[in-house]
């Protein structure tokens, strides 16, 4: 199978796109072409557009906070005063604009960058903690092995040492858990 539709394709006979027809369609014109024809045909349609523009450009682009309607009192910066959203015409412009603080949101992919940082450096401290206690056991097993006291000191003070290590792998462990 596939995406193609069945039946012909024709370039626009302005621009030249091409476009999916019907198998009796002899010339097309495409969607863009249609639209800049219907606006040279009905210019008041372009006045209409760039009015609308122009009023877009003067409001106000302040929106209210989220949740502005649950508030016992909101004043947007026009001075109108709401009542958990009911607007409070009495009042409009005897209060101060209520002041919202920004909290620094982190992007969800920041939030996501940083868990996979975090599952990162877990798995990394679990494998250490693995080697450091299969060291131990080689060190254990090769200490019992050991046939004089010097060889068996140097063994014991290994040991310690990676059970130094193993503890401070645990540590950083513990940070990620």
């Amino acid at each position: 199978m596939s995406n193609v539709p069945k039946g012909k394709i024709l370039g626009c006979s302005v621009c030249g796109a091409p476009v999916s027809v019907g198998e009796e369609a002899v010339s097309v014109k495409c969607g863009e072409c249609a639209v800049g024809e219907n606006f040279k045909l009905f210019p008041e349609l372009i006045n209409k557009l760039n009015k609308r523009a122009e009023e877009n450009k003067n409001k106000s682009d302040f929106k209210k906070p989220r949740g502005w309607h649950w508030m016992e009192t909101y004043v947007d910066p026009d001075g109108n005063v709401f009542h958990k959203g009911v607007e409070s015409v009495e009042e409009k412009g005897k209060l101060k604009p209520t002041v919202i603080e920004i909290k620094d949101k982190r992007s969800r992919v920041d939030k996501k960058i940083e868990q996979r940082e975090i599952d990162r450096l877990r798995r990394e401290s679990l494998i250490e903690v693995g080697t450091i206690k299969k060291q131990i056991i080689k060190l254990a097993n090769a200490k019992d092995r050991a046939q004089s006291k010097s060889e068996e000191g140097v063994l014991s003070r290994k040991i310690k040492k990676e059970e130094s290590n193993l503890r401070t792998a645990k540590k950083t462990l513990k940070k990620y858990l």
